[in-house]
């Protein structure tokens, strides 16, 4: 196997189409997790005796990062926005990519029609000097995944 095109996964970006002005603080996280999709066959039967069909599960993507008490984040805006007001405004895409050594975009990890799931914030403690993170939780209805070499022109959808 060739160590020159291993991806690292500590060497990331994520880019939010749909939001309004989101800049760099909407991009760098410190951790991204929870990608995952699975097949669940179901034991359960309808009426008629039918195996109900299998289901497809979307484990919901997870993104942490420290907060800056400078810096607004439409990505949060809307994220509370759907939240709190239990509106669905599914952002059409949110674009992970892996990045190499000289910072370009190594793989492409696509989720589509993304909704808000989740916020949190970690707990304030006067005893411990901890940095103030937040965690916010996102659905998907699909997700596909693409070597920038593969993909079609040579470049992927990017945010605007």
């Amino acid at each position: 196997m060739d160590r020159d095109h291993i991806l690292p996964a500590f060497h990331f970006r994520i880019l939010f189409k749909g939001l309004n002005k989101t800049g760099d603080d909407d991009s760098g996280f410190q951790s991204i997790s929870g990608l995952r999709i699975s097949t669940v066959i179901p034991v359960a039967f309808d009426l008629a005796g039918e195996a109900i069909k299998e289901t497809t599960l979307f484990n919901p993507v997870v993104l942490r990062r420290a907060i800056s008490s400078t810096q607004r984040s439409p990505l949060r805006e809307w994220v509370l926005r759907c939240l709190n007001h239990s509106s669905k405004e599914p952002l059409p895409e949110v674009l992970i990519e892996i990045l190499n050594e000289e910072h370009e975009p190594g793989l492409a990890i696509l989720l589509m029609n993304v909704t808000a799931a989740g916020w949190q914030l970690s707990e304030l403690d006067a005893l411990n000097s901890k940095l103030l993170m937040e965690e916010i939780s996102l659905h998907y209805t699909s997700i596909d995944v693409k070597n920038y070499g593969e993909i079609e022109g040579g470049d992927v959808k990017r945010s605007e």
